[in-house]
């Protein structure tokens, strides 16, 4: 079995998903972990996908022909996944919007040696203000030696009203 990695960009509209599985199942591929949303009125996902080595390109070949539907898809290899002693951090962020929030609390992960593995955004009106808050949702792999504690400082540093929960998991 060959793991490739969808990435699918289309005009949302009913249908998608039906339209990607059906080319997926008519080559024997499995579906696997995925991530799906409308964003300003575009479908975008990404997706696991476990396939025979020989169906391969014929999968290919009908997921690039989705193209003639406004279907957008890019293929890509899988990496090799490193198994190192790592921990699991969640963190909910919130704080008044600003511009380069996003660069900001992804440089102080990476400055810290951090791996952002999923990251989720929003910019939402505050319940008292009305004043644009921006949140986020982050799963980040640190490494063994680095303290959580150490994380939401950084990140509390970045800005004055910025709140920082965070919850560790288990050692993987």
């Amino acid at each position: 079995m060959k793991t490739i990695i969808l990435t699918v960009v289309s005009p949302d509209r009913p249908g998608l998903v039906k339209m990607l599985s059906d080319v997926i199942v008519k080559h024997e591929g499995s579906w696997g972990q995925s991530s799906m949303a409308n964003m300003a009125g575009q479908f975008a996902g990404i997706l696991l996908v476990s396939v025979d080595e020989p169906n391969l390109p014929a999968l290919n070949k009908d997921l690039q022909a989705l193209s003639k539907q406004d279907m957008m898809v890019t293929i890509s290899e899988s990496g090799t996944v490193v198994e190192a002693d790592l921990q699991i951090v969640w963190l909910e962020i919130t704080g008044h919007d600003q511009p380069g929030i996003v660069h900001e609390v992804a440089s102080a992960c990476s400055d810290l040696g951090a791996n952002l593995i999923s990251l989720e955004t929003d910019v939402v009106s505050g319940s008292m203000s009305g004043e644009a808050m921006f949140i986020a949702s982050a799963e980040l792999q640190l490494p063994a030696q680095l303290d959580p504690e150490d994380v939401r400082e950084a990140l509390e540093q970045l800005s004055d009203d910025l709140m920082v929960d965070l919850a560790v998991a288990d050692k993987l």
